[in-house]
C-alpha cells in the first residue's frame, strides 16, 4: 500500500488541513484529517474505468459548510437516541439532549467534523500504515 500525505487547505480559524491518500493497485481512498472525513474512495468499474465513487467536495470550504456530513466520522454511535434516554437492563439511562428533546451523534459538544482532533500517520511500511488516532475529550461522557 502506497500513503501520500500532503496539505489540503486550511479551515476558516487558520488550521491546516491534511489529506492523506491510500493507494493499492487500482483503488484509492482519500480520508482528510478533518474529522477523519473520508473524502474519496476511487475503484474501477466492470470496465476498469476509475471513478469516485463518494459524495464531497474539492475544497475545505466545501467541506466546513457541508450539513449533510459527507463522509464524516460520527460521535460515539451514529443516528438519534429518542428523548436522550434508553433502557440498559432494569435501569434508564438519562442522556443530555442536544437535538430537541433527544440525543444526536454523542450528544452535546461533538462537533461531528471535529470528534477526531487529528489524524496522523506515524509510521510508513510497504505494506500496511499504522495510524494514530488521537481522541478528544468527548469521550469521556
Amino acid at each position: 500500500m502506497d500513503i501520500d500525505r500532503r496539505p489540503f487547505g486550511t479551515r476558516a480559524d487558520g488550521r491546516p488541513v491534511e489529506r492523506f491518500d491510500f493507494s493499492a493497485g487500482s483503488v484509492a481512498v482519500t480520508v482528510l484529517d478533518h474529522g477523519a472525513t473520508l473524502a474519496s474512495i476511487m475503484v474501477p468499474d466492470a470496465n476498469g474505468d476509475v471513478a469516485d465513487i463518494t459524495l464531497g467536495f474539492d475544497t475545505i470550504d466545501g467541506w466546513t459548510s457541508d450539513r449533510q456530513f459527507f463522509g464524516s466520522t460520527v460521535g460515539r454511535y451514529a443516528n438519534r437516541i429518542a428523548n436522550a434516554r434508553f433502557p440498559l437492563g432494569e435501569q434508564v439511562i438519562e442522556l443530555v439532549p442536544n437535538d430537541g428533546p433527544h440525543q444526536l451523534h454523542g450528544g452535546p459538544g461533538v462537533n461531528v467534523p471535529e470528534v477526531l482532533e487529528k489524524l496522523r500517520a506515524t509510521s510508513f511500511y510497504a505494506d500496511e500504515a499504522l495510524i494514530d488516532l488521537i481522541f478528544g475529550p468527548w469521550l469521556q461522557r
